[in-house]
């Protein structure tokens, strides 16, 4: 059986998570951080940037209609609108 990735895990392979994760520590990027990781704000960035997302409620909807494939990449739960908005990814 042959095994296929998106584009989108293929380009977020390009970063490795332990180099992100080594950073954060290192920086305690995740110290005062609520309902939402680190790696969890990189993918939904990435998400946005490469989808073409504008306002919050496409970029939610978008990442809610591929949390299958967003639990491959690592991340448990699509974030909230509310939860973007306070992490500012806002536009």
């Amino acid at each position: 059986m042959e095994r296929v990735s998106s584009i989108f895990s293929q380009i977020v392979r390009l970063v490795p998570r332990g180099l992100l994760d080594s950073a954060v520590s290192r920086h305690q990027g995740e110290k005062h951080a609520k309902g939402m990781t680190c790696w969890s704000q990189f993918i939904a960035m990435q998400f946005c940037h490469l989808g073409g997302a504008r306002p919050l409620r496409e970029l939610t909807g978008g990442l809610a209609a591929s949390e299958g494939k967003l639990r491959h990449l690592g991340v448990e739960r699509a974030p909230t609108r509310s939860t973007l908005a306070y992490a500012g990814l806002r536009q």
